[in-house]
């Protein structure tokens, strides 16, 4: 048997490698890192740090779709940094990381990138507070095709990316924040 030490485990698309989180106890960040399970050779992908999964209490349902997406032939992936401020895209083989976003903002974070099943497409999500707090949060959903940042849907309720069915997009939205009791939700 193999093993390794990490968190928020998952298969890769080819079924040969597993991604996981590591904890880097100089500076406290969390860093991408794969296991091989035919050699069990152990490979640091992303060490500038990514944002660690959210931590709940068992029975766990996940919330959202991750923080970190694989392209189907497993060649990238696609991360938030540790502080949810930008959105990345890394080539495992060439250890190369390009940024989506390029967001200075304080009050914008991302959430959720996805892979679209063909590998050419990445959507992810955006929460924008505004400076002023009468108004509430802005959510988007972002879709990154050829280079090219374009938004493609946008809500103040709360919104949640649930995943691709066929070509469609599927989405939650909700009146107020979204919990882990049963609520009304809408599905677009």
């Amino acid at each position: 048997p193999l093993s390794f030490k990490g968190h928020n485990a998952q298969w890769l698309p080819e079924n040969r490698r597993i991604a996981f989180l590591r904890r880097q106890m100089a500076g406290l960040k969390w860093n991408l890192w794969l296991f091989d399970t035919t050699s069990g050779e152990e490979r640091q992908i992303i060490s500038d740090g990514v944002n660690p999964p959210a931590f709940g209490i068992l029975p766990s349902n996940r919330g959202e779709i991750g923080v970190f997406d694989w392209s189907p032939d497993a060649a990238k992936v696609a991360y938030l940094d540790s502080g949810r401020r930008n959105v990345w895209v890394a080539s495992v083989e060439l250890f190369q990381a390009s940024n989506l976003t390029n967001n200075s903002n304080p009050n914008l974070l991302y959430y959720s990138p996805l892979w679209l099943r063909d590998g050419k497409l990445v959507v992810f999500v955006s929460t924008e507070k505004s400076a002023e707090r009468s108004s509430g949060a802005v959510s988007r959903v972002w879709l990154m095709e050829s280079d090219k940042l374009r938004e493609i849907f946008s809500t103040t309720e709360s919104l949640r990316l649930l995943g691709w069915s066929g070509d469609e997009l599927l989405l939650e939205t909700a009146e107020g924040v979204m919990k882990a009791t049963p609520s009304d939700v809408k599905l677009v």
